[in-house]
């Protein structure tokens, strides 16, 4: 038997923000030598984020409003199709945001940065000093991490995001509670940021796929 509405009381989660950095570090750093790949995990984190949190708040709405009741969990199941389909569609405002923003962000650079424009780190070849200077690669790989920090923030805080923030919050305090948890997670985060720093030092071209390449030099 349902116990009464108003006796039920939403949890509230605490922010992890610093557990979220650390988890969003690698993501920044792979964006300097895969744009593509990162903006696509970007996408698939969000959307799985608000899968979660678009359940939770139907699971704790539908208790505020009737009580607890044993089928809860079993209900929130079976609407699982029905609730990504809310997610992937409330996601696109901010994905969009995110996506012009760092777009916005590697055009405007990479115009900027142009043989025979602003050079920071002058590349010495003779093709470079003949086109008036030009910048060494990793000039750009920092660009790169730079728009998809811009893509990343505006991804957790643009429109129609609180429903993601609630989501992320929601699976933290499942899979890593506590500060144990949190510093488990943290330890991973930088781990793989390390991994993923090293790689870029490499040398190894810029892959771009799933985009078509990298932004024209006007």
């Amino acid at each position: 038997m349902a116990a009464p509405a108003d006796g039920y009381a939403r949890p509230s989660h605490r922010h992890r923000t610093g557990t979220l950095l650390a988890l969003g570090l690698p993501l920044v750093l792979l964006a300097g030598s895969h744009p593509g790949v990162a903006f696509v995990l970007l996408c698939l984190l969000v959307v799985a984020a608000r899968v979660v949190g678009v359940a939770a708040d139907s699971f704790h709405a539908h208790r505020e409003r009737k009580g607890v009741q044993r089928s809860d969990g079993v209900r929130v199941a079976v609407a699982v199709p029905w609730y990504a389909l809310r997610a992937a569609v409330g996601a696109l405002p901010s994905l969009l945001v995110a996506g012009c923003g760092g777009l916005l962000v590697a055009v405007g650079s990479w115009w900027i940065l142009a043989p025979g424009m602003v050079v920071l780190a002058p590349l010495q070849t003779v093709e470079a000093r003949s086109a008036g200077g030009a910048n060494e690669d990793w000039v750009f790989t920092v660009v790169l991490c730079l728009a998809m920090a811009v893509a990343v923030l505006l991804a957790w805080f643009g429109p129609l995001s609180a429903l993601t923030r609630f989501g992320a919050r929601t699976t933290l305090v499942h899979v890593a509670p506590g500060r144990v948890g949190a510093i488990v997670l943290v330890v991973v985060g930088l781990a793989l940021a390390a991994i993923v720093l090293f790689s870029l030092g490499d040398g190894a071209p810029i892959e771009w796929a799933p985009f078509p390449g990298p932004p024209p030099s006007i």
